[in-house]
C-alpha cells in the first residue's frame, strides 16, 4: 500500500519530494531485507535517491512551513537519499560515492549499527584500503545490536581484526582501537594506524639487528 501510494504520487508529480523519499527509503528497507530482488531494489532506491538530491535544492518550501521546520524536513530527506545513493554505490564498488555519501549519513546518525558498518566497508573493501576504515569497523563492532547472533558478531570480529593486522601488520593496537571505538562516535581528527613496513623497511631493520 505504501510503495502503491508513493507510485502514484510521483505519477501526479514526478518530482514530489515526499514520495521520492518514500521510495527511496522503502526499496531501500526491502534490498536489506535480502531477497532474489534486493539488487534491483537497492537500484530502484538508488534512482529514487538521486532524483530526490536533484530536486532539494529546486523546490520551494511548503505553505504551512516554518523555514527551521522546512531545513529539517529537507535535511531528513538528503540522509535518505543518501544512504540509498551510497549502499548501492558500494555494492557497485564504486567507493568513492559511498564513502561519500555514507560519511554524512553517519554523521547525521552515529550510532546506525548498519550505516557504521557500511561505511566501514567502503574505506577497507578498495585496493589498497583507506585506513579510515579501521576506526569505522571498530565502531561497528561496539553498536552491534544484543539481538545479533554470536557467529554473525564473530564473523564481523574476524573481518575487523583481519583487516587491521593485513595494514598494520600485527594485531598490536586492534584491542585498544575497539575500546577506543566503543565510546567515540566520529572519527578522531588526528586518528591513524601505521602502516605495515615495506620488505625494504623489513630488511633495513633486520641488519639493524
Amino acid at each position: 500500500k505504501v510503495l502503491e501510494t508513493g507510485q502514484q504520487l510521483l505519477q501526479i508529480n514526478p518530482s514530489n519530494l515526499t514520495a521520492l523519499a518514500l521510495m527511496s527509503y522503502m526499496d531501500h528497507a526491502l534490498a536489506q531485507g535480502g531477497g532474489p530482488n534486493a539488487e534491483q531494489m537497492l537500484q530502484q532506491a538508488r534512482q529514487y535517491g538521486e532524483r530526490g538530491l536533484q530536486q532539494l535544492p529546486l523546490q520551494s518550501k511548503p505553505d504551512g512551513y516554518t523555514d527551521e521546520q522546512w531545513n529539517k524536513l529537507k535535511k531528513d530527506f538528503r540522509i535518505v537519499f543518501l544512504g540509498s545513493i551510497g549502499h548501492a554505490a558500494l555494492q557497485g564498488k564504486d567507493y568513492k560515492t559511498a564513502q561519500e555519501s555514507l560519511k554524512e549519513v553517519v554523521a547525521a546518525d552515529p550510532n546506525n549499527f548498519t550505516n557504521v558498518f557500511l561505511l566501514a566497508l567502503a574505506y577497507l573493501e578498495p585496493n589498497p584500503p583507506v585506513p579510515d576504515g579501521l576506526f569505522w569497523i571498530a565502531r561497528a563492532l561496539a553498536l552491534a545490536p544484543p539481538q545479533m547472533p554470536a557467529t554473525q558478531l564473530q564473523t564481523y570480529q574476524r573481518y575487523g581484526r583481519s583487516k587491521y593486522v593485513r595494514y598494520h601488520g600485527s594485531e598490536d593496537g586492534w584491542d585498544q582501537l575497539v575500546a577506543m571505538a566503543k565510546t567515540t562516535p566520529a572519527e578522531p581528527p588526528n586518528f591513524s594506524v601505521p602502516p605495515a613496513p615495506s620488505p625494504s623497511e623489513q630488511a633495513g631493520m633486520m641488519l639493524q639487528k
